[in-house]
């Protein structure tokens, strides 16, 4: 994949580095499933550390910032109510799999509710505990909750 990529239109940073270029040294490096695989560079993942300098970092993360719009009111009131149960995720559970948002019509809520489920489901599965080599692992809690 790196190869079929255009050096002339690789992002060059102030050091005269090519970020595709390292980053194809990175994907070389790894056996593990990692974000280089996918050309996706996250400068804040300790995996770079031995491939960027911290200026490097810093001018990648300094390009075209991610600018989030704030929350609106709806989805701080919907936030709230998780606000006490700090370490009880079995209220966290039924409070979230009561709501069940419209992707179309509640969008916020919709996609604040859902990875608090998904992340619930990773913990009662332990999944966080178990060493994973590649996104499709991520599979593997959901199937297992599924087993009977």
């Amino acid at each position: 994949m790196y190869q079929m990529l255009s050096e002339e239109n690789m992002w060059t940073l102030k050091s005269d580095r090519k970020v595709e270029k390292i980053m194809e040294r990175c994907a070389m490096d790894y056996t593990d499933e990692q974000g280089t695989q996918s050309l996706i560079v996250d400068p804040l993942d300790p995996a770079w550390d031995a491939y960027f300098t911290d200026q490097e970092r810093d001018e990648i993360s300094a390009t075209n910032p991610l600018q989030l719009s704030p929350l609106t009111l709806e989805m701080v009131q919907y936030l709230k109510k998780f606000e006490n149960m700090v370490g009880y995720l079995d209220d966290i559970f039924d409070t979230t799999s009561k709501d069940h948002f419209n992707p179309k019509k509640n969008a916020n809520l919709y996609w604040i509710g859902q990875p608090i489920i998904n992340a619930l489901v990773l913990c009662y599965c332990d999944f966080l505990g178990k060493k994973v080599h590649s996104e499709s692992n991520i599979f593997a809690p959901i199937l297992f909750m599924l087993d009977p």
